[in-house]
């Protein structure tokens, strides 16, 4: 029984009461303004190109890195950035639209869509911060397209109708950062280029939106690929409107100036007549609908006429869609200029004469967000708004409700060319379904999508790496727990986070500013159902940011800081709060608010608070509360926002601090500066890093001069003190990192970005142990052969230097780091059963496939020497046995009994008796029989009987082989499949009758079972 117990966990169940409904409001809009106003601040406005020249920089410094230039921590320049996900996120409450589910399962903000018109597979998704996706299987599967460009934010798409296999990609989408431009790919995505066209250029007269424009529509000619023309949405007075390119989106030309581009697209099989839809936020321009009938290049407008005419002159917002069938009716959503809904409109004829619809369901409350019209007929019409999706089947005179159990706040939707399949984008992820005119049941495609947008502040437990909070636009406060798949805590727009790290079960958490609890606590592990208020002394009055600060005293846990225009302390672990500085900002605007608060880690009295409105301030005796002083330490500084403010490990009079914004305009100074003389004098050492905003720094307390930063291209290294930098890692796309975190005792780097999820990369110190793996060291767990591992298998790897003691799992799912030990397969993080200083034991991930793949033993950041592990054809059996060898008694049960098909007394603490022939089942514990159908995740337990395999299974028992009853994980275990079989009456009888499995062609390793 010893092996058994070494590779077999049984199941641990955990029940979640008390869960939130996910619920949503302005807050995307206050979150992406936020985002904003911190990089055009003191502009007010993005700079043109700056995202595109920062990219530059950051290539550039890739191809000049080498690790012997940096000196610095071995291998940490050079390792590579793992994804933790979260790969979904579960929310396992229900949502007002259904129960839950694995259709609560989330992946993130999805924008936009685009359907290859070859197959209904195959379709291009765009995301609000991790750029363009791909699927050829329908969404099972997605891969990431434009990891290495800088405008992760997608609005809009158009596939060429002549040649499919080029696509366009519009940047920006609403209250986005670097709308830069158009993406191009001419072969399905493969590669993309970068068309900057007038994109690029802001209006000195922006106020909140002047970076690039957001495309919003972009169409291409039939008959014609040269021809494309793009909608342009920007808050500036005359760069906004309808553009023209000739030339396949080399060069463009505004034809129809005056107000915001929404929408545009030709007739589908005439390239002379196209149609698009103006709005106009601030009420002086050109809205409405347009049509052009010599391909884009002059417009007339559409309105309609009499008593037949849209509301023109006052709309802020205008959704149109064409009815593909018959081009001539379109529908048309609008908004006044006070963002009120006015009604849903019609025309059959082009736009000569419009009629307003009867009212759609759940008005004024729930009103239209997007719309589609199915492509085979003109009068089925579905509308996605904040918590519905409704359906009219006859042109829009009635309507009725789909309701499918996902989240609120539809986005996009895309049919088919053939209408039979639609696909959904929400805030929370992506959908399909293949009854959109009936019964409208979903499919999740959220399981290989990790878009979660972080915000600043994530946290580690202090001793498990394998725990740790996150703060997220729209999707609250999530928890990660050594699985790709996470969990949804809390509901809100989540902020910054702390675990108390003495009594790690106490977490802390911040939402935005308008949630009724903005500072919440929970004394259990952050379980959902278990958050409290926790701001009581701050009153409501004093405005913080958005996402607003909450630090922890790293020498004191239960003291802990929060800001607004003052900063408040909690010496009672946020039971209260008291103010203990004047207002620090002069600006009470919400904006120019205390944006982060540094504690000094060996001094307490010195805290450090710095602002989004570019003010810094010091105190040295902060734990004297209410009379403690403050001091403005900002000279010296650029007037930009500052994001983060870290204080040296050992030396309070040392501090850092990152601004946001861009060098050049108002300022020539960097984005890194550095005081050893507590705020008297400050020292810019951003040396050669990229002209982009840093979001957040890490000083390493364990390598002398060792920084890491993050910034909105990604993490960059300093191991000289600032005075040199350079990427860090590989792997990680060139996404907006907003906050990262260093688990000391395992040496990993924690990093949270907006729109990808988080991401692990090893630090380690010069003086770790190298682990090394074995030659051949990768083998079954179940036969010890040496042989191809398939999906999901139960694997052993031996070698040197794993781990200082024997570590067993404790909980499941299984997580993916045991004693500071990880094993990487391809990149991705194995769940461990346990681990010891020679011997590993892990799954192999569900996503490991036919060919051979590198294997990875790190050990507290220090990586092993690559081990390629051979793969077979996704099988390789073996069985389990009760001793060490793998060829003896195997661990085989007579079913639905507490007995081992074994002879009477020859299994210690186990009951055991030979098996009937003929009449007994046996219940055979295996590995490695390849995929299953409803697969669990890594690490997770399987279900109750439907995890079968996907490939038939037969047993040979003492020559004699008859086919397997069921064949499957065993339920309740993780990754322990089982087989079934009735022993067969021509079987020999004896106590070491040999037993073999066989699947897909692979035969197992031999046990024995005894027969009578």
């Amino acid at each position: 029984m010893s092996r058994l117990s070494t590779f077999i966990l049984i199941a641990i169940t955990t029940a979640l009461s008390g869960q939130q409904t996910p619920e949503i409001d302005k807050g995307e809009q206050r979150g992406f303004e936020w985002m904003y106003r911190q990089r055009a601040y003191p502009l007010r406005r993005i700079p043109a190109g700056v995202g595109f020249r920062a990219i530059q920089q950051l290539d550039g410094m890739k191809q000049q890195r080498t690790t012997a230039s940096l000196r610095g921590p071995r291998g940490a320049v050079t390792n590579t950035w793992t994804p933790l996900g979260p790969l979904p996120l579960l929310a396992n409450f229900a949502t007002a639209d259904g129960p839950a589910g694995r259709t609560n399962d989330f992946g993130g903000s999805v924008w936009a869509w685009a359907v290859d018109p070859r197959s209904n597979n195959a379709v291009y998704l765009g995301t609000a911060g991790g750029g363009v996706w791909k699927t050829t299987d329908g969404g099972n599967t997605w891969t990431a397209q434009t990891d290495n460009l800088p405008w992760l934010s997608i609005g809009s798409f158009a596939i060429d109708p002549n040649n499919p296999d080029t696509v366009f990609a519009g940047t920006g989408y609403p209250f986005s950062l670097y709308g830069d431009g158009i993406l191009k790919t001419t072969n399905a995505g493969a590669t993309w280029t970068y068309l900057a066209g007038p994109f690029a250029s802001p209006d000195s007269s922006d106020l909140f939106y002047g970076g690039g424009a957001e495309l919003r529509g972009i169409a291409v000619s039939p008959g014609n690929s040269q021809v494309v023309l793009a909608a342009a949405w920007r808050g500036s007075s005359s760069l906004q409107g309808i553009y023209r390119s000739a030339d396949g989106g080399l060069t463009w030309k505004q034809t129809l100036p005056g107000g915001d581009g929404e929408y545009v697209f030709f007739y589908p099989n005439n390239g002379n007549i196209a149609y698009a839809s103006l709005g106009w936020i601030f009420g002086t321009a050109k809205d409405g609908v347009y049509k052009s009938t010599d391909g884009g290049q002059t417009w007339t407008a559409a309105n309609g006429t009499g008593n037949n005419t849209l509301p023109v002159g006052n709309i802020g917002q205008i959704i149109m869609r064409p009815a593909p069938s018959q081009p001539t009716m379109l529908y048309a959503a609008i908004w006044d200029l006070s963002e009120n809904f006015t009604g849903f409109y019609k025309t059959t004829d082009g736009g000569a004469n419009w009629t307003l619809m009867p009212p759609l369901l759940d008005l004024p409350a729930d009103p239209p967000q997007t719309i589609v019209v199915q492509p085979t007929n003109p009068n089925v019409i579905l509308i996605g708004s904040h918590d519905y999706i409704n359906r009219s089947n006859d042109g829009g005179q009635t309507w009725t409700r789909a309701i499918p159990p996902r989240f609120t706040d539809n986005r996009s939707f895309v049919f088919t060319p053939d209408g039979a399949r639609l696909y959904i984008g929400d805030d929370a992820g992506a959908y399909s379904t293949d009854s959109p005119l009936t019964t409208f049941t979903m499919s999740n495609l959220n399981h290989t999508l990790p878009l979660v947008l972080y915000y600043p502040g994530l946290s580690i437990h202090p001793t498990n790496p394998n725990i740790t909070f996150g703060g997220a636009q729209d999707l609250g406060i999530s928890r990660y727990g050594g699985s790709q798949a996470w969990t949804w805590v809390y509901n809100c727009d989540g902020g910054a986070t702390a675990i108390d790290f003495t009594t790690p079960t106490t977490v802390y958490a911040t939402c935005d500013r308008v949630a009724a609890a903005y500072i919440i606590k929970s004394t259990s592990n952050g379980d959902s159902g278990t958050w409290n208020a926790a701001q009581s002394g701050i009153p409501s009055s004093d405005t913080p940011l958005f996402i607003p600060p909450l630090t922890m005293d790293p020498s004191n846990s239960q003291r802990l800081y929060f800001g607004a225009t003052s900063v408040y302390q909690s010496t009672n672990g946020a039971t209260s709060w008291q103010a203990i500085s004047p207002p620090l900002t002069g600006d009470n605007s919400g904006f120019a608010s205390i944006s982060w608060i540094g504690v000094s880690p060996s001094s307490p009295d010195t805290v450090y608070a710095v602002t989004a409105g570019g003010i810094a301030y010091v105190s040295t005796n902060a734990t004297a509360g209410t009379t403690s002083t403050w001091k403005n330490i900002t000279a010296g500084l650029p007037t930009r926002a500052i994001t983060t403010v870290a204080v040296h490990p050992t030396t309070p009079s040392t501090a850092y601090v990152t601004l946001s914004g861009f060098s050049g305009f108002t300022d020539s100074k960097g984005h890194i500066f550095k005081t050893t003389t507590s705020g008297a004098q400050w020292t810019d050492i951003s040396g050669n890093l990229p002209n982009t905003p840093l979001n957040d720094i890490v000083i390493d307390p364990d390598i002398p001069g060792t920084l890491y930063v993050a910034t909105d291209i990604g993490v960059f290294i300093s191991t000289t003190d600032g005075a040199t930098w350079s990427p860090m890692g590989n792997g990680m796309p060139t996404v907006i990192v907003n906050s990262i975190r260093l688990h000391r005792p395992t040496r990993i780097l924690r990093a949270a970005t907006f729109g990808r999820g988080m991401f692990d990369i090893a630090v380690p110190t010069a003086t770790t142990p190298v682990p090394a793996i074995s030659t051949s060291g990768v083998v079954n767990a179940a036969s010890y052969k040496n042989q191809p591992l398939a999906a999901g298998t139960i694997a052993s790897v031996f070698g040197s230097n794993f781990s200082a003691s024997t570590v067993g799992a404790t909980q499941l799912p299984l997580s993916t780091s045991l004693g500071g030990v990880t094993v990487l397969v391809n990149g991705e993080f194995a769940p461990l059963y346990f681990v010891s200083p020679s011997q590993i034991n892990f799954q192999m991930p569900w996503t490991f496939n036919s060919t051979p793949e590198p294997l990875v033993v790190s050990v507290t950041g220090v990586p092993s020497p690559s081990q390629t592990i051979s793969a077979g054809q996704f099988y390789s059996p073996g069985i389990f046995s009760t001793d060490s060898s793998g060829t003896g008694q195997g661990a085989i049960q007579i079913a639905n009994t507490t007995f081992f098909a074994a002879p009477a007394g020859s299994i210690s603490g186990a009951q055991s008796r030979p098996a009937v022939r003929g009449s007994d089942y046996l219940t055979i514990y295996c590995n490695g029989l390849g995929d299953v159908k409803n697969r669990p995740a890594n690490g997770a337990i399987a279900p109750d009987g439907t995890s079968t395999t996907v490939q038939s299974v037969t047993v040979t028992i003492g020559g004699v082989t008859v086919p397997a009853s069921f064949s499957g994980l065993s339920p309740g275990f993780v990754a322990l499949y089982q087989v079934n079989v009735q022993v067969p009456a021509n079987a020999p009888a004896g106590s070491a009758v040999p037993l073999t499995i066989a699947v897909g062609g692979a035969t197992s390793n031999t046990v024995t079972v005894a027969l009578q």
